[in-house]
């Protein structure tokens, strides 16, 4: 087991937040989640405690095994820790390569079923560590096209059906107890080699599922490519995880038996085929009350995601701030519109505090009311660095925080190129923008994502999404988009408001200094878009 592995199974209030995890920290009193868990790119442990812990006293608090050593795959250790006799393993095509790794095939010159010989190339996987906790990968795989289903050269009849197991050491605890199996070499490949053979399977196949959410994955795939060939699936007792664990751990004599038991009661499985998530018919989801999305100012900002954008200097700040202070009032916002009245969540991260007490000064206008409902912060770690798991724990902290505003998201945003993931840009903001909408969803509240336009940035002349810097997820995984545009010698400005929940539409803003700031003119003319 892996020292991450090791740590979240110590700790709790494990909750996934971003790549990493947060929970309480064992080496303080911590009621309210404070500890960040990652695990870097060489597998070490990335902690931070946000009340103080150190690495050290952090890891003091809690058990983690040494590494194993692996010296190498034998035949002999390989027997050992599956618990199969190594005749048997030789029996079945396993042998030394000479450089401590076991060689393990996936094809054969001649492969028989029924009455059809088919030709195949052989190819090798290789076995390089036991168990893969001393940072040496498990496997790795010789030149050759795609591999087979492990097995298929084994000379045993199918009339009575047989098991598809995810791996080769699955299989080979099934044929030790003389049940016909074949292993498929991950996964991620079951359709795609259920696919190929299916016609040279038999009428009934069980399905052998490991208990985690691979398994579950593994076991609704194959269900669906076997269709009415699947008869129910293999599933080990607690506590094995795998059917391999379940034989080591009972002994082979009572797997033997256990395990045709087990498959008398697979027999019993409801095989009709169950989705991933659920499927709405449009008559059911016409039918359905669901309620709309809660609006903190009606018209221009729902709960969810909202990015306003703008070149630097157009007032971006100036508007993020008037709404903020509205809604922490219940009072009009831009002058006119009727804002919910709620809590807000400032992380001011750009200017310092002088600059931004002159702001406020400036929203307050002529009659201020500065209170206890809007919580300012001038500094905050980025996304990356505990910076979510922090918001999430305010959140959780304080449910009456309604509103969240990030100013600017620039500073907010995840330091390490690796963060995150994703093939490339747009799939990595993709991820991105989807951690910002979980938070959005979990807590029922609005986040405010102050951000830039392009370097180019063409005015109105080009479709406002298309300025928003970055590529098209950040505009389109956006809940809202807010579009500011000011000319630079003028106080006056114009903001698109367009998105899932709301009308699309153009106000014009006149900026009024020592008044509120930004706010719609006496008759505001509101455009369609």
């Amino acid at each position: 087991m892996s020292d991450i592995d090791q740590l979240l199974q110590q700790l709790d209030k494990v909750t996934k937040s971003g790549s990493g995890w947060v929970a309480r920290c064992p080496a303080h009193e911590d009621t309210s989640p404070s500890l960040s868990i990652n695990e870097g790119c060489d597998g070490k442990l990335l902690l931070k405690c946000h009340a103080g812990c150190t690495f050290e006293e952090i890891l003091a608090s809690v058990t983690l095994d040494k590494p194993v050593a692996d010296n190498g795959v034998t035949l002999d250790n390989f027997s050992e820790y599956l618990g199969i006799d190594r005749h048997l393993l030789f029996k079945w095509g396993i042998t030394e390569s000479g450089h401590d790794r076991l060689c393990i095939p996936f094809y054969d010159v001649k492969v028989s079923l029924g009455k059809e010989s088919l030709l195949v190339v052989r190819r090798t996987k290789f076995r390089l560590s036991l168990h893969g906790k001393s940072g040496k990968p498990k496997y790795a795989w010789g030149k050759g096209k795609d591999a087979h289903p492990y097995g298929l050269w084994q000379p045993v009849t199918w009339d009575q059906g047989l098991v598809l197991a995810e791996g080769e050491t699955d299989a080979m605890a099934l044929w030790s107890a003389g049940v016909p199996a074949l292993g498929i070499p991950g996964a991620s490949m079951v359709s795609k080699m259920v696919s190929k053979w299916i016609d040279h399977l038999p009428a009934k196949v069980w399905v052998a599922v490991d208990q985690d959410d691979v398994g579950s994955g593994f076991l609704r795939d194959a269900q669906a490519t076997l269709g009415d060939k699947f008869r129910g699936a293999l599933a080990p007792p607690e506590p094995y995880k795998d059917i391999c664990a379940w034989m080591k751990g009972v002994g082979l004599e009572k797997f033997k038996v256990d395990v045709r038991e087990a498959l008398k009661v697979a027999h019993k499985v409801d095989t009709a085929f169950t989705p991933a998530h659920r499927v709405w018919t449009l008559k059911e989801l016409m039918a359905t009350e669901i309620e709309a999305p809660r609006l903190i100012i009606p018209g221009v900002l729902p709960s969810g995601v909202t990015i306003l954008v703008g070149s630097p200097k157009a007032g971006k700040s100036m508007l993020a701030a008037n709404l903020a202070y509205a809604h922490s009032l219940g009072s009009k916002a831009l002058g006119s519109l009727q804002a919910e009245k709620g809590k807000v969540l400032y992380l001011d991260l750009e200017p310092s505090e002088y600059v931004a007490k002159d702001r406020w000064d400036t929203i307050m206008g002529d009659d201020p009311q500065p209170n206890d409902d809007i919580e300012i912060c001038f500094e905050w770690d980025r996304m990356d660095e505990g910076g979510l798991a922090q918001l999430e724990a305010h959140l959780r902290h304080d449910a009456d925080i309604s509103l969240v505003v990030i100013d600017l998201l620039s500073l907010f945003w995840p330091v390490d190129k690796n963060a995150y993931g994703g093939e490339n840009a747009y799939h990595r903001e993709t991820k991105i923008m989807q951690e910002f909408t979980r938070v959005s969803r979990i807590y029922d509240a609005a986040i405010i994502l102050v951000h830039h336009t392009k370097k180019m940035n063409m005015g109105l002349e080009m479709d406002p999404l298309n300025q928003i810097s970055g590529t098209n997820a950040m505009g389109g995984k956006a809940d809202t988009v807010w579009f500011l545009w000011r000319q630079r010698d003028m106080q006056d400005g114009r903001l698109l408001v367009t998105g899932k929940s709301i009308e699309e539409r153009w106000l014009d803003l006149q900026f009024r200094p020592g008044r509120g700031g930004w706010a719609l003119p006496p008759n505001p003319m509101m455009v369609m878009a």
